[in-house]
């Protein structure tokens, strides 16, 4: 078998000289990454009905052409005049011509990426329908099997362990929601898992069109460098853009292809996207640099996010009335309360009360819209006014996307959805959320955004609770970003209100529009399930993207607070009493947490310049996966402050390796406790082992400075 090797940008790349297969990737930084793999690109073709199986790719087994490859300028460039077909067809006239493709690979500007595009032409009568590229195969475990990650901008996953075959077999409920999870063309161990891009925060592990590859002793950066809708789905943001994750469990290699499903006709030609892939030593926190660049380059803050967002510790939520508030239950914190809440925020370090169910979610909003019961709109605003005079700042939540079934006539939509799909909630319905007979919240929706009367009432709705309520900071339900219609109605009106209101904020649950989102948003209001699970790493998107902090939702849990804390998660706090709905309690009713709390409080104000003018690292600082402690990291000025929380009671050993962040040999260690006080200092080296003593679940934080 020939062979050809080139180099770009210090990355070697060997190809079968006949197919153009990469042999081998090789990078200082990673190492070998790849090893026989197979070609960069495969193509579904399929012949309708008889041959839907049909796929050509450089190496595929019938037909097919040499590729030529040609090296010069900065440049690979790998032509086929005619892929090769995956099986044996007949001579079929929808079949002449075939499909040919060509792969450029350039050196980027940086010295350290490297550019991978294609294109393809269908020469033939039968469309292509798919597109796998860049199609990475080979990818080997170059952390070992339990450490490989894929790592996306809001947590990772490690495929060797996830996608084993054997783990499939054990457990399959846990790698795959199918009820029928052993089915093979549902099995992940076989079929792989295909992660999309710009999709609702709750559910996806990307968020961007970007990856990471390797573990915390090297692997390889990809993103897509393309911004807003399309590029193949022109009415789409980005959840076209699809990774398929793929491990052969007999070779126990890994295969990573973007996946775009188009349609190519007879004589035309395909051309993807660019992909930046940036081969780096260390965790993603090394490589994620040229993806951090491009997200920069095309970010546009209506406004820059309030002084106050970067600073805080997290914000209450309470609901304060249940659906159909003319039931005397359903107060659960009538508007003379709201005082108690906040006296209790205070005493825990929290400034900014979110409010649902303050007032009846319906357009046009008025006076009348609030709670008769409870003193209506005049009772509404002394609460607000008492609040901020304590130093709390009310939020108001807006649900205005949703049309309920007592709206559907004002913006002409001749129905909602049935009751199943609407939005009840109620502790006196059976079941409590979608009772299939409560009528009242069924909801349509305007996601298209085009009706002039729906935009109007939102406007005025938005300036009502900023100029008559005296709330302008909003929190936003479902930001559906399906026109720009809305992204340019909430530009106004944040330019509007930061020159009245400086430091107002503007929140979000955000929906399948990150390129959007990033715009307007100063924090999340998500349903996140994170739990204790390390993987849920948020540090990539917080390191790219600066200027939106995703939050956490806190119920009762101490554990989950601290891993939120060190994670520079806005912390979103909503204690329950039992039998009762998220945020009836106060938070000194729960002792374990208001003790975590009041300690996280303390160690955010003691180093605050880190979380909110650091640089996120996660556990990028470690030199090897630590197994005693959960370890995330902030960078600043040549200092470290790394944040553990213990899992167990024994010595936590970690091992660390803060070399690629600064030049000095040897460093001094100001070790804290959760209580807030300095524990002892040390001169310690820039890589070796500390070891953290305390309780199951401590949590301490180590600065490092030169």
């Amino acid at each position: 078998m020939g062979t050809v090797t080139h180099t770009l940008n210090g990355t070697k790349f060997t190809f079968n000289q006949k197919t153009g297969a990469v042999l081998s990737l090789f990078n200082e930084g990673c190492g070998e990454i790849i090893q026989n793999g197979r070609g960069l690109i495969d193509i579904a073709w399929p012949k309708k009905y008889e041959f839907e199986i049909l796929r050509v790719s450089p190496t595929g087994k019938h037909g097919g052409a040499p590729v030529s490859i040609n090296a010069q300028n900065g440049k690979i460039v790998l032509s086929y005049p005619l892929l090769a077909q995956n099986t044996v067809t007949p001579e079929l006239p929808a079949l002449a011509g075939g499909v040919a493709a060509e792969i450029t690979l350039a050196a980027c500007e940086d010295g350290k990426s490297i550019a991978l595009t294609c294109r393809v032409k269908n020469n033939s009568e039968t469309p292509v329908r798919q597109v796998l590229f860049p199609d990475l195969s080979g990818l080997q475990p170059v952390t070992g099997r339990e450490n490989t990650r894929f790592t996306g901008l809001r947590a990772y996953t490690t495929p060797f362990t996830e996608l084993d075959d054997e783990a499939c077999k054990k457990n399959p409920s846990y790698v795959s929601a199918s009820p029928i999870p052993l089915f093979y063309a549902e099995k992940p161990s076989l079929c792989g898992k295909f992660y999309p891009a710009n999709r609702h925060l709750q559910m996806d592990i990307r968020v961007g069109r970007y990856y990471d590859y390797g573990g915390l002793r090297g692997g390889f950066s990809m993103f897509c460098r393309h911004w807003g809708f399309g590029p193949d789905r022109p009415g789409e943001m980005g959840a076209q853009d699809v990774v398929w994750v793929k491990l052969d469990n007999l070779a126990q290699s890994l295969r990573i292809a973007n996946v775009h499903d188009i349609t190519l006709e007879k004589g035309q030609e395909y051309t993807s996207p660019v992909y930046i892939l940036t081969p780096h030593p260390g965790g993603w926190a090394q490589g994620i640099a040229p993806y951090k660049k491009w997200v920069d380059e095309n970010k546009r803050r209506a406004v820059e996010p309030p002084r106050r967002v970067k600073e805080m510790l997290g914000f209450r939520t309470i609901w304060a009335t249940e659906m159909y508030p003319d039931d005397p239950d359903a107060a659960i914190w009538a508007y003379d309360e709201y005082p108690a809440v906040a006296e209790d925020m205070l005493e825990h370090g929290l400034d900014t009360l979110n409010v649902w169910g303050m007032f009846e979610e319906i357009l046009p909003l008025c006076g009348e819209r609030f709670h008769q019961p409870q003193g209506g709109f005049e009772a509404a605003k002394r609460a607000v006014d008492k609040l901020r005079a304590m130093g709390v700042r009310v939020e108001s939540f807006v649900s205005w996307v949703p049309i309920w079934e007592m709206m559907r006539e004002r913006y002409g939509l001749e129905k909602t959805a049935s009751a199943e799909q609407g939005w009840s909630e109620n502790l006196k319905g059976v079941p409590n959320f979608r009772t299939p007979y409560m009528e009242r919240y069924r909801c349509a929706s305007l996601a298209h955004h085009k009706s002039e009367l729906w935009m109007r009432d939102v406007e005025e709705g938005l300036r009502f609770l900023r100029d008559e309520l005296g709330t302008p900071d909003i929190c936003w339900d479902v930001y559906n970003f399906q026109q720009k219609v809305l992204h340019d109605l909430l530009s106004a009106f944040r330019r509007e209100t930061a020159a009245m209101h400086p430091g107002a904020s503007f929140s979000a649950e955000t929906t399948n529009s990150f390129e959007a989102d990033i715009d307007h948003i100063d924090y999340t209001w998500n349903w996140i399930p994170r739990g204790a699970d390390r993987r849920q790493d948020i540090s990539p998107y917080l390191h790219v993207v600066e200027t939106t902090r995703l939050q956490e939702n806190i119920d009762c849990d101490p554990l989950y607070l601290k891993y939120s804390f060190i994670s520079n998660a806005m912390m979103n706090i909503y204690p329950s009493l039992p039998e009762n709905i998220n945020g009836s309690a106060l938070i000194r009713d729960v002792p374990e947490l208001s003790k975590a709390l009041k300690q996280c409080s303390r160690l955010r104000k003691k180093f605050m310049k880190y979380f909110a003018n650091g640089k996120p690292l996660g556990d990028c600082v470690l030199a090897n996966d630590c197994e005693d402690a959960r370890v995330m990291a902030y960078e600043l000025d040549s200092s470290i402050l790394l944040l553990a929380v213990k899992y167990n009671g024994g010595d936590a050993r970690i091992e660390y390796d803060l070399s690629p962040f600064t030049r000095r040999g040897h460093l001094t260690a100001a070790l804290t406790g959760e209580d807030g006080q300095e524990i002892g200092r040390s001169t310690v080296p820039v890589k070796g082992t500390y070891v953290l003593s305390g309780a199951k679940h401590s949590l301490f934080a180590v600065e490092f400075t030169e």
